[in-house]
């Protein structure tokens, strides 16, 4: 599943798992890509993410530093240029145990700021819509037609323990999801999700 779902988009799978006392604790879902930077062979290790601003080691909120042992496991055991861990917030118990980490292997860290969008709703939704052009307008009508169109919002899933009894229509509407993408191309991914 995990191959089919980067493509053509590359990349080695790479998932790190924690344990504790034999229980599962910690999954790092990563990707190994490689390609160049100016001309200079570069491999790096990245969230499993295409591109996307945020990925997440998934982990214990009360145990961050099994976020260091994951960083420990890659400086000892991949041989890579870059590791890009976007999303992680400046000042949390993740990004301190990614810093202490780092810093046990002489690694740099270099912070990048991605933008976001921000809106203005001081006036209210109705106020800021009004303050855009008739173009705009027309667009939120129209895409709001269309998200009305599709059906009354459903809001579910399965986290933690929560909601496992649904994991497999979860699992099912995931590919939806990602068979709807304009990046697939139509390419189908229902048929291999059972394989996991």
């Amino acid at each position: 599943w995990y191959r089919n779902y980067a493509g053509a988009y590359d990349g080695d799978p790479l998932v790190g798992i924690a344990r504790r006392g034999g229980a599962l604790v910690g999954v790092a879902p990563l990707v190994i890509r490689r390609g160049r930077l100016g001309g200079i062979p570069l491999t790096r290790v990245q969230f499993a993410m295409h591109d996307c601003y945020a990925g997440e080691f998934l982990v214990e909120d009360d145990h961050p530093e099994t976020i260091g042992a994951f960083i420990d496991s890659l400086a000892g055991e991949v041989k890579c240029g870059l590791i890009c861990l976007n999303g992680i917030e400046p000042g949390s118990d993740r990004s301190l145990a990614v810093e202490e980490s780092a810093k046990r292997h002489r690694l740099a860290i270099e912070r990048t700021n991605h933008p976001n969008a921000i809106v203005d709703l001081k006036n209210g939704y109705e106020g800021y819509c009004d303050a855009m052009s008739r173009n705009f307008r027309r667009t939120v009508k129209r895409q709001a037609q269309r998200l009305t169109a599709t059906g009354a919002p459903i809001v579910d899933g399965v986290q933690l323990t929560a909601g496992v009894d649904r994991l497999e229509s979860s699992i099912d509407r995931l590919f939806v999801v990602n068979e709807a993408s304009y990046k697939l191309k139509g390419q189908r991914l229902a048929d291999c999700h059972r394989d996991y």
